[in-house]
């Protein structure tokens, strides 16, 4: 009987077809005809695995084949890289490594199973090495998760994306505090003789979410004084630590004096049954005397009492206006001092998607107050100005 063995360079043809091989040596019948031993061999059906895009914490799966003959000795799979695992079942039992007997390889093809999971944004790369007696083959891995896009907690806005010409409110107050607290969706219009406001081009102010949205509040009313309140019923005012509020404001003209008060956050009160609204922080615009605007902010107090930016004001330009609350928690803890609110302005005639490292005016007040609504007023015929895009969150950077 003679017997042929291939040589190691007869690697370079693996794909030769052994029945061929096996038709020229041969002759005779089975009995007498020669017989072929190959020497062992293993191959991979590819030299990389690249998984599909997936979001965050997802898991995605691919598979390639291993083919062995001749092989006296297991196979072993090791994995490297994060996020990938391997088996040899494409439901169940995923680690980082799998041995295949060399009896079930040398049987047929061994398909081997991979998944890919991650909550790291962007690339990652490994590498699945077998290991025979013949040496190693590595296949190289690679996975991609995608931009992880982090929720906005976005506690309210109103755009005033309305189709009406004036503003829509409630005809008649909320006939108790309670209805009024569990009511976030509705303006109320406090002051039973004033009339509805009426609505404007919106204010655009680049890189602004809310700009050019909808449409705006105009705050002249010719004298009559409007009120109108939109209950905050899903915040924690209780435990409330900090309180962003950003909106945009034009300007044409302000009163003298102490100033007027467009935009103030709020308690409920319930005099007369009847809920109306208590001004806590107030956001203040004035005319300084000189024909010059100010903005400027108090907290706790009356108008007479409000610190306003030096910062130059242009009329007919648009603002975006950020006031920031840090109310004392529960636990007077924080970087809020023990017994003291805090409410500061910036003023910013530039978007900026970072907070700045210092406001334009900070006003320290000696108690707490809870807030629970947001006021828009009109009242003063000398003020001639528009708002939009008020926004609320608990940090800056969910507001925009």
């Amino acid at each position: 009987m003679t017997t042929i063995k291939t040589t190691k360079a007869s690697n370079l043809i693996w794909g030769l077809s052994l029945t061929i091989l096996t038709a020229l040596l041969s002759c005779g019948d089975d009995d007498d005809g020669p017989t072929i031993t190959l020497d062992p061999r293993i191959k991979s059906s590819t030299e990389s695995v690249s998984f599909s895009e997936i979001q965050a914490g997802e898991t995605t799966s691919q598979s390639f084949t291993l083919t062995g003959r001749d092989l006296t000795d297991d196979v072993g799979i090791s994995l490297s890289g994060e996020g990938f695992s391997i088996s040899l079942s494409e439901s169940d039992g995923f680690g980082t490594s799998v041995t295949i007997a060399a009896d079930d390889i040398n049987a047929g093809d061994v398909t081997v199973y991979l998944r890919f999971s991650s909550s790291t944004e962007g690339e990652t790369t490994g590498s699945a090495t077998v290991a025979s007696e013949l040496g190693s083959i590595a296949v190289s891995l690679s996975g991609t998760v995608a931009e992880i896009v982090i929720p906005k907690v976005l506690q309210w806005v109103e755009d005033f994306d309305y189709t009406e010409s004036i503003m829509p409110s409630q005809a008649e107050r909320h006939p108790d505090i309670e209805t009024a607290l569990a009511n976030s969706t509705d303006w109320v219009n406090v002051r039973e003789a004033g009339d509805d406001m009426a609505l404007t081009d919106g204010l655009t102010f680049t890189d602004y979410i809310s700009s050019g949205v909808g449409k705006a509040l105009d705050l002249n009313t010719g004298g009559t004084t409007v009120n109108y309140v939109r209950s905050l019923a899903d915040m924690a005012t209780d435990s409330l630590e900090t309180l962003y509020v950003s909106f945009l404001i034009n300007v044409t003209t302000a009163k003298g004096g102490n100033g007027s008060q467009p935009l103030v956050l709020g308690t409920w009160n319930n005099r007369d049954t009847a809920p109306g609204s208590d001004f806590q922080q107030r956001f203040i615009v004035k005319d300084d005397g000189s024909g010059n605007l100010q903005f400027g902010i108090v907290s706790n107090a009356g108008l007479g009492n409000g610190v306003f930016s030096d910062k130059t004001i242009t009329a007919d330009q648009t603002y975006l206006i950020v006031l920031k609350y840090i109310a004392k928690g529960s636990d007077a803890g924080g970087t809020n001092p023990e017994g003291v609110d805090q409410l500061s302005l910036y003023i910013l005639d530039e978007f900026s998607a970072t907070e700045p490292s210092e406001a334009d005016v900070v006003y320290d007040a000696s108690n707490k107050r809870d807030i629970e609504n947001v006021i828009i007023q009109a009242k003063d015929a000398d003020t001639d100005a528009v708002i939009d895009g008020i926004r609320i969150a608990n940090t800056w950077t969910d507001l925009f």
